[in-house]
């Protein structure tokens, strides 16, 4: 794996054809697809770094001593009002 980026918060690595994203102090977290019949759930999160609106998944980081079950459970709770379970 190398890395293709780096600032002070985080780096982009590269694997083959892949990238990820590694955030520094984050060990733990969570990508929500949460879908319903035939439609998908998403969320419109303002992004700071792109002066908008971004329609993405809902997602976030796990808290200590958190499962990912359990933060992907909060954080869908979170950014979307929804009571979701697995």
């Amino acid at each position: 794996m190398k890395t293709v980026y780096e600032n002070p918060w985080f780096k982009v690595l590269q694997e083959n054809q892949y990238h990820f994203i590694k955030e520094q102090g984050s060990n733990n977290g969570a990508i929500i697809i949460a879908k319903l019949n035939d439609l998908f759930l998403f969320v419109r999160v303002f992004r700071q770094a792109h002066q908008s609106y971004i329609i993405e998944l809902p997602r976030g980081y796990g808290e200590i001593n958190e499962t990912s079950v359990m933060a992907a459970i909060r954080e869908f709770q979170e950014e979307t009002g929804y009571i979701g379970a697995v």
